[in-house]
C-alpha cells in the first residue's frame, strides 16, 4: 500500500451527511462522529405569534368547512391547533414532521409557516 492510497477523493474535503440526530464526516472512505444536532432548527419568523393566531382561524375554518370536526368553547388553542396540524397533515396540505418532534411550540411554528406560505408577498405579516 503506497502514501497516496490514503488520500482523501477528489471533491469536497469534507461533505457533511446528516443521519437522524448524528452528524458524519464523509472523508474518502472513513466516517467521523462530529457531534449532536440541536433537536429541530425553525426559521425565525417576524410575526410568529400573529401569523398563528391567525393560522389558527384559517385551520379551524378549514377543519369545520371540511366537516371533519365542529370545535368547541371550552376546546384550548393547542388543542386546536394539534388536530388542524395532524389534519392538513393527512389532507397532505403539509408535510409531517417525524413523531418525536411533535411538540406544541413546533406545532405553532408550523402552522404559522404554512400560513405565512398563503400569504401575498406584500401582506404587513411578513415584513
Amino acid at each position: 500500500m503506497s502514501v497516496d492510497d490514503n488520500r482523501p477523493a477528489a471533491g469536497p474535503k469534507h461533505a457533511m451527511v446528516l443521519v437522524g440526530r448524528l452528524t458524519l464526516s464523509d472523508t474518502s472512505r472513513t466516517r467521523i462522529l462530529i457531534g449532536h444536532v440541536p433537536e429541530w432548527r425553525m426559521k425565525k419568523l417576524k410575526h410568529e405569534a400573529e401569523l398563528f393566531k391567525a393560522a389558527l382561524i384559517a385551520g379551524v375554518r378549514y377543519a369545520e368547512g371540511r366537516k371533519a370536526v365542529e370545535f368547541e368553547a371550552t376546546d384550548s388553542a393547542s388543542d386546536k391547533a394539534l388536530y388542524v396540524y395532524r389534519l392538513l397533515v393527512h389532507d397532505k396540505v403539509i408535510a409531517p414532521m417525524p413523531e418525536d418532534q411533535v411538540s406544541e411550540k413546533t406545532v405553532r411554528h408550523r402552522l404559522a409557516t404554512w400560513y405565512a406560505h398563503q400569504l401575498s408577498d406584500g401582506h404587513p405579516l411578513l415584513r
